[in-house]
């Protein structure tokens, strides 16, 4: 005998109203000829938020069923309820009772008359809100996980790219500046280990340093402006009992706020460059005092020579009575003087001898006497005596700015007076030549002449600065101060 019992159609009923509740199954029969439910089960009623009789009551035409339709989504309803006897199947949103928004998965199919026309559709509806939605966050999880696997790449490929670069770079976060990153170029112009710059502060990696670098760069992670490239020497762990040469170029990083959060440093050792130009500079020193020597003691001697010969040929002449030949003798005489005096302003020029004995200033007023004699301009150099500089030093480098500057003023400025001054303000030396002169164009900075250039480079080639603009009234001033 069976141990079953036997289920009763009720039994079943009820059992498959549980399952649908369970799936979240809902059904109804539409009747496509009187265009309004036949029937709707309570799983389908619940769905939108009523019982099957408030459904019922509310919601009998197609027309009053389409206000449950989100009403973005209600033409897509419409078209599922054509009788075109095809199966329909949809998703959409609808509006519940309560006016919250749900989404639901439709499935329509047609019962047919004897003659095959669609009389009715059995309408089976899911909600799929938490399907959807959890669909939604696994396509959002995916799309995270893949952003954040092409960010870490990228992030490989710009490590790579930082630590192999030719130029120094660092990151530095924070008031402390401490590095972030650093590639091996930077640690190595250091002389420390990579590792021994991560996540400490600059000043205590960089003690000598840091008074040199520090003050720009908290300028830049303050106001977040980029300040142009400079020049500077300062000693480093490498070798803290020598100076090295760098170029820096500093940049900020700003976070999510808008504010700056770090500091990005590009850093060249230019140590090596600066050496040979000051070998190239030397060697042109030397040229130069070659030059001016031999034409001091060998042309100059020659050229006295020739004139104590015409002098004595003059005398002759006169004394055999042929007193115009001694004149053309005499002028040829003093045409040697003048060509003497040249040579001698020139080789001066060219190696000016007080630079090495009674000093820059004697040096720089006879580059004003020499400028009034062939220029014809008034030209003056003045400045404090005793002035104690290291005349070996810094005397050649600011002879050469002055005098280029004289030049400039000359060639450039159509001045009637240039002023040379020489002057110590604060322990520093100042050197200043200033003209009256229609002054400096504008673009000025942008030109391709040499002279700028090679006075700026003489000036940090005694660790100094140089100071090029232009005066109110008319005129320029070039100022230097070691």
């Amino acid at each position: 005998m069976s141990n079953q019992t036997e289920r009763t159609p009720e039994d079943s009923e009820r059992m498959l109203r549980h399952v649908a509740r369970l799936a979240g199954l809902g059904h109804c029969v539409f009747d496509l000829v009187a265009h309004q439910y036949e029937s709707v089960s309570e799983e389908y009623a619940r769905v939108f938020g009523y019982t099957i009789e408030e459904f019922m009551a509310r919601f009998r035409t197609l027309e009053e069923d389409m206000e449950l339709v989100h009403p973005e989504d209600r033409a897509m309803a419409v078209q599922a309820y054509s009788t075109s006897g095809e199966i329909s199947d949809i998703e959409y949103r609808i509006l519940r009772k309560d006016g919250k928004v749900r989404i639901v998965h439709q499935v329509g199919e047609y019962i047919c008359d004897e003659a095959g026309a669609p009389v009715r559709e059995l309408i089976t509806l899911q909600d799929i809100t938490e399907l959807r939605g959890g669909q939604a966050a696994l396509r959002e999880s995916e799309e995270r996980k893949r952003l954040e696997e092409d960010l870490q790449t990228t992030c490989e490929y710009l490590d790579s790219i930082l630590l192999n670069m030719t130029a120094g770079v660092a990151i530095l976060e924070g008031p402390e500046l401490r590095f972030f990153r650093i590639n091996n170029t930077l640690a190595h112009i250091n002389g420390l280990p990579v590792e021994d710059h991560l996540g400490r502060p600059l000043a205590e990696v960089l003690r000598h340093a840091a008074p040199d670098i520090m003050p720009r760069i908290l300028k830049v992670l303050k106001t977040g402006e980029i300040p142009p490239p400079r020049e500077f020497s300062t000693k480093l762990p490498k070798d803290p009992n020598q100076f090295r040469w760098l170029v820096e170029s500093l940049f900020p990083i700003f976070g999510e706020n808008g504010e700056p959060m770090a500091v990005g440093a590009v850093v060249l050792d230019i140590t090596e460059r600066k050496r040979l130009e000051e070998e190239i500079l030397d060697i042109s020193e030397r040229e130069r005092r070659r030059v001016g020597q031999n034409l001091h003691d060998d042309l100059g001697q020659h050229l006295t020579g020739i004139g104590f010969m015409a002098e004595e040929l003059e005398q002759k002449l006169g004394e055999i009575g042929l007193p115009d030949e001694a004149g053309k003798v005499g002028l040829m005489a003093s045409l040697v003087e003048d060509a003497k005096a040249k040579t001698r302003s020139l080789a001066r020029g060219l190696y000016p001898l007080e630079l090495n004995s009674d000093g820059l200033l004697l040096a720089l007023q006879n580059l004003a006497k020499q400028t009034e004699e062939l220029y014809g301009i008034s030209c003056l150099a003045s400045g404090e005596l005793p002035l104690a500089i290291d005349k070996g030093r810094i005397g050649p480098p600011l002879y050469r700015i002055a005098q280029e500057a004289v030049t400039n003023a000359v060639g450039h400025g159509q001045p009637s007076r240039i002023d040379i001054g020489l002057n110590t303000e604060e322990g520093q030396v100042v050197m200043t030549v200033e003209d009256d002169g229609c002054g400096l164009p504008e673009d000025y900075e942008q030109s391709d002449g040499m002279g700028l250039r090679i006075m700026h480079y003489r000036a940090r080639s005694i660790e100094g600065t140089l100071e090029v603009r232009n005066v109110p009234g008319g005129g320029t001033i070039v100022k230097c101060m070691v």
